[in-house]
């Protein structure tokens, strides 16, 4: 990868970047979801087994972090990223899971009248800081 030059490429805003990021993981996202269905097809027994939940755990892991690595790159062939961006673009990255999560959680509580339990709350917290140094990692690896 070139080294950036911040004459030859435009500075575009954080949403853009975060947005463009976002799609990515959306297109990995669905994509995954499609491969699993067919997997399921042929391999349902194997993966109603622990070992088929936390081989699926792990590709789905797998892919938003290499989804989030693609969509870092797909960034940078079209815009200049600062090093002192990173943190906001990081921040910017979780906080859309985030609000989704507190959006759900209030429907739930309002319509259902019942939460999630402290073990999903806790998965969510260590997803969302998950996100966050994926994130942070692969734009300090890719900005040279």
């Amino acid at each position: 990868m070139e080294p950036q030059n911040i004459s030859e490429k435009p500075t575009k805003s954080k949403i853009w970047v975060i947005g463009t990021i976002w799609a990515n993981i959306i297109i990995f996202g669905l994509i995954l979801v499609l491969v699993l269905q067919i997997l399921n097809l042929f391999l349902h027994q194997f993966l109603n087994t622990i070992f088929g939940q936390i081989l699926l755990y792990l590709i789905g892991i797998g892919t938003f972090v290499y989804a989030i690595k693609i969509g870092i790159k797909s960034v940078l062939k079209k815009t200049f990223i600062s090093k002192e961006d990173v943190i906001g673009i990081s921040f910017g990255v979780v906080l859309i899971p985030i609000i989704l999560q507190v959006a759900v959680t209030g429907l739930g509580l309002i319509y259902l009248e019942k939460g999630p339990s402290t073990i999903r709350i806790f998965e969510f917290i260590i997803a969302d800081i998950g996100f966050f140094f994926v994130t942070y990692f692969w734009c300090k690896k890719l900005i040279k």
